[in-house]
């Protein structure tokens, strides 16, 4: 049986989970259980939690904020609409360029805008990115050439990660640094 959940209020969240601005929608608490023990826990505000145990404080932070971030990722659904991304139905990010495609990679939004809306003067167009949940840029791809026009044009495969450019490369695209991994020249 379904039962609906209701969005908590950030004054609530902030009484329970008073570590805010880590990631958009969640809230983080830690406590000292014992001597250099530590609980650190996060929920956001529909009820998902999170929870890390441990001796570093920090390190059990940024872990649950990961995780927090794979949590979001897996259960919201990503649109986009001309060049404004959306997470459910929070805005994520707005580009200059309209958006090809997008799709989350369970840690990251990769981001691909169209390479036509450009201005002509810019040849080389770093036009694929990755996005994390606060939106902004975790990397830019790397473009299989240094000398001539080129961009990418479109996501062949998510998993791995495969783009196409307009210089005729297919590219194996590293989704944790944006790095080319392998290409192919195909004309």
């Amino acid at each position: 049986m379904r039962r609906s959940v209701e969005r908590k209020s950030e004054a609530e969240m902030l009484k329970a989970y008073p570590i805010a601005g880590r990631l958009p929608n969640w809230y983080f608490r830690a406590n000292e259980t014992s001597a250099n023990a530590w609980l650190v826990e996060g929920s956001d505000v529909w009820g998902r939690t999170v929870a890390r145990q441990g001796a570093n404080q920090d390190e059990l932070l940024t872990q649950c904020v990961k995780e927090a971030a794979a949590v979001t990722l897996r259960s919201e659904p990503i649109s986009y609409h001309e060049n404004r991304l959306f997470l459910g139905s929070e805005r994520l990010a707005t580009f200059d360029y309209s958006i090809v495609d997008a799709y989350s990679n369970g840690r990251l939004v990769i981001v691909l805008l169209n390479y036509g809306d450009y201005p002509k003067a810019i040849k080389r167009c770093k036009n694929l990115f990755a996005i994390d949940l606060n939106g902004q840029v975790n990397w830019a791809a790397q473009l299989p050439t240094q000398t001539r026009a080129d961009a990418y044009y479109k996501i062949a495969s998510h998993s791995p990660l495969v783009a196409y450019s307009v210089a005729s490369y297919e590219c194996e695209i590293d989704p944790n640094t944006g790095r080319i991994q392998k290409r192919l020249f195909y004309k």
